[in-house]
């Protein structure tokens, strides 16, 4: 703690500089009463006993005062704002709405806070249909928040190491089909998200990625496209914000792709569409938004939003099943290990952080892998059943035949669409 004398309105202040209990350095300005103006000795004495007598205004106090778990939560959530981004903590505010709601109807005090608590209250919204994937979001923040308040000594233990672990679901993502793929992209001819929506399919990007795609990281000359922007749609308070951000999900996101012949074909394309339309809206056209590659009519940046919301139209339009945008994303990847691509290759085609990631979402894909397995299998214990290990061999293999042969024919019907 540190206190200093400062004239303000021709009064003199005492100023004291301290740290809360999160760490953070505070300033509390408190008036002597004392004109500036031949009192700096009987200033400089008041300053002493202010100093003295300073006690700061902290959770600490607060929780002498049993302070609600509900109200240490939003204060933990306010000083924590520093430390993340800006979506990080919109949805930490989200997720704390609905804790808060719970424990300040329960009137739970953070001293008195038990780990039964927070477990009954798992108990109530898995009753309400909550999944263990969303589940454990809620838990993640609510331990995090209690390992600060153990670090400054506010609680003894944190209680949510004490709670069983919400399960995660197992995900089973949606893959498009090659057909399906196809009317999507003929659907989105001419559409106001014809290219996040082609981008997003050829590349496997994420929404945020596809939308933080600048004309700088296109390059022509040597066929290469970056991945090192995003734009994100979030709420704060209510408030819609469109964040731009040159921080991506994970060090892995960041990657340079090969531009594919059908990819270079459409940011031409579209260049040549923002030329034209530049010229046709003159001084009514955006100009501010010049470095984005999704941009309107005007010029102006697609909202991410609005994306999702347009894609269920083309859905529609082409007559494919329910889909979110993100799943086009997984379907690049099906496509690849249809392909023949290995998971390693995908992992960083996808830009995955790590190779466990790739493997358990698409393992289960790779059919054709298992298949020679079984052949192999097949040879090793074959313990002289020669002719009935012959006929399972010659099964086997004419069912990888076949699988090969609808992958040459994929393959030929995927040329002739890109074309």
């Amino acid at each position: 703690m540190k206190g200093s004398l400062q004239i303000k309105g021709r009064k003199y202040y005492v100023v004291i500089n301290y740290k809360d209990d999160f760490g953070n350095w505070k300033k509390k300005w408190i008036s002597t009463g004392l004109d500036s103006r031949n009192n700096k000795t009987r200033a400089n004495q008041a300053l002493k006993e202010i100093e003295a007598g300073f006690r700061p205004e902290t959770i600490v106090a607060q929780t002498d005062a049993e302070i609600l778990f509900s109200d240490y939560l939003e204060q933990w959530l306010e000083n924590h704002k520093k430390n993340v981004r800006l979506n990080t903590y919109a949805g930490y505010k989200l997720l704390l709405k609905k804790i808060t709601k719970y424990f300040k109807n329960h009137g739970t005090k953070l001293k008195d806070l038990k780990p039964i608590h927070i477990q009954t209250l798992y108990n109530v919204w898995a009753k309400h249909g909550m999944t263990g994937s969303t589940m454990l979001k809620y838990h993640n923040v609510i331990r995090k928040a209690l390992q600060h308040a153990m670090k400054f000594d506010l609680v003894p233990t944190n209680v949510a190491d004490k709670v069983d672990r919400p399960r995660v679901n197992s995900f089973q993502a949606r893959f498009l089909s090659e057909n399906e793929m196809a009317e999507i992209f003929k659907a989105a001819e001419g559409h106001l998200i014809e290219v996040p929506v082609k981008l997003a399919a050829i590349y496997g990007l994420r929404r945020s990625e596809v939308m933080g795609l600048k004309w700088s990281a296109i390059d022509f000359e040597h066929k290469t496209i970056e991945i090192k922007h995003q734009v994100l749609h979030t709420k704060i308070g209510g408030v819609v914000k469109i964040l731009r951000s040159d921080t991506l999900k994970n060090k892995s996101s960041f990657r340079t792709l090969p531009l594919t012949p059908q990819a270079e074909k459409i940011l031409r394309d579209a260049q040549q569409r923002i030329e034209k339309n530049n010229r046709l809206y003159g001084s009514g056209y955006c100009l501010e938004d010049s470095e984005y590659v999704c941009v309107n009519e005007l010029g102006k940046l697609i909202s991410p939003d609005r994306v999702t919301d347009s894609f269920k139209h083309i859905l529609k339009k082409a007559g494919v099943r329910k889909a979110r945008f993100h799943d086009l994303r997984h379907s690049c990847a099906s496509l690849l290990l249809a392909a023949g691509v290995q998971m390693k290759s995908i992992q960083e085609w996808m830009g995955h952080s790590t190779f466990s990631t790739t493997a358990d979402i698409y393992s289960h894909l790779d059919h054709t892998s298992k298949l020679k397995s079984a052949s192999a299998l097949t040879n090793i214990f074959s313990f002289g059943q020669v002719e009935d290990n012959l006929e399972i061999q010659e099964s086997v293999d004419n069912e990888i035949a076949r699988l090969q042969e609808q992958l040459e024919r994929a393959k030929k019907r995927k040329r002739d669409f890109e074309m």
